[in-house]
């Protein structure tokens, strides 16, 4: 009688133990990773989500095909009430869910200043009489923006003079030290609004590669640690014994072996970029644009007015939380025996 192979105690979630499952099996990184894709669907359908002007229309037999994005100059006179009510026969709109724009201040040609919440405007109106929810939406977009533009800078920068650093050690592992050490001395936000003077920080790229420039030194000391482990390793000699050079080896054998603890340093890094920016629109030296920071920034005059620090505040809150929760992920998926996050 034939008897079927023994398991040998591996049990089949063993079996399946791969890094996405280990990842998955969180539920915080879960709501993590789902608000972030949320985010992103704002940030990309902003513009049809809440704008002053239609979506689609035809008027006076003219069709105006995405207005509220490429703003032809026949519409100018124009918001969405006032649109409406200059409808001839044969014309019409789609409208966008909330009718109003980031810097739109009069409706109608009617200014409400620090409208509480309801009615019309369901998270009420700023100083100026600009709608918040329509802020807070088109505030998704610098904060993504500046945050994944500086994590790509800085983890581009730091893998790359942290892995030159650690493995030819010498002279350049000299000067990559004391330029870190040199960059870590200064208080970051000190550094953003001094070099913010020169006019660097009036768009988001510029601000996100600003952020980048100066968030590299963490990244490279974690890159020059990581690559003078791996560096001695029996396959960077066997690498090197075949006749690979240095640079195609650290390109090729270290610095991928090395990434597993700088890609949970980016997911963390997110989270600062995103403090960051609305830090310095908070004092006025952002972009500029619709941001969170903004929002929080006109509520110091205005105490009374408390949904403007409540909602924005929520919304920093939760996206830093977030990417929080990804980054605890990465963490416990990369490396199986770590302690689960707090939510696990």
């Amino acid at each position: 009688m034939s008897r079927k192979p023994e398991n040998k105690g591996i049990t089949s979630s063993e079996q399946k133990n791969t890094w996405s499952d280990r990842f998955w099996s969180l539920r915080s990184t879960r709501w993590g990773v789902y608000f972030l894709f949320f985010l992103l669907l704002l940030a990309l359908f902003a513009d049809f989500l809440a704008s002053d002007l239609p979506i689609f229309a035809r008027h006076k037999g003219n069709t105006y095909i995405l207005p509220n994005i490429f703003r032809p100059n026949e519409l100018q006179q124009y918001d969405n009430h006032a649109f409406r009510h200059a409808f001839e026969k044969d014309d019409w709109a789609l409208w966008p869910p909330i009718p109003y724009g980031p810097e739109q201040t009069l409706v109608a040609g009617r200014l409400e200043v620090n409208s509480p919440p309801g009615g019309a405007h369901l998270l009420g109106t700023d100083p100026v009489g600009r709608d918040v929810l329509s802020r807070i939406i088109h505030g998704v977009r610098p904060a993504l923006a500046v945050g994944l533009i500086a994590v790509t800078v800085s983890i581009f920068l730091g893998s790359l003079l942290g892995g030159l650093g650690g493995y030819f050690s010498g002279p350049i592992d000299g000067f990559v030290t004391w330029a870190m050490a040199v960059t870590l001395t200064f208080p970051a936000l000190l550094l953003v609004l001094t070099l913010g003077s020169f006019s660097i920080t009036n768009t988001w790229w510029g601000l996100g590669f600003l952020l980048g420039i100066i968030g590299w030194a963490p990244v490279a000391r974690l890159a020059r640690g990581q690559t003078r482990r791996i560096r001695n390793t029996s396959y960077v000699v066997a690498a090197r014994a075949s006749g690979a050079r240095e640079l195609r080896v650290l390109a090729f054998h270290v610095l991928p072996n090395a990434a597993e603890p700088i890609v949970v340093m980016a997911a963390f890094g997110m989270g600062w970029a995103i403090l960051m920016e609305s830090a310095l629109s908070f004092l006025g030296a952002g972009p500029g644009r619709a941001s969170w920071g903004d929002l929080l920034a006109s509520a110091r005059s205005h105490p009374h007015a408390w949904w403007l620090t409540l909602f924005a505040g929520i919304c920093l809150f939760a996206t830093v939380l977030a990417c929080n929760m990804v980054a605890e992920g990465l963490r416990h998926a990369l490396n199986p025996k770590s302690r689960q996050p707090w939510l696990g």
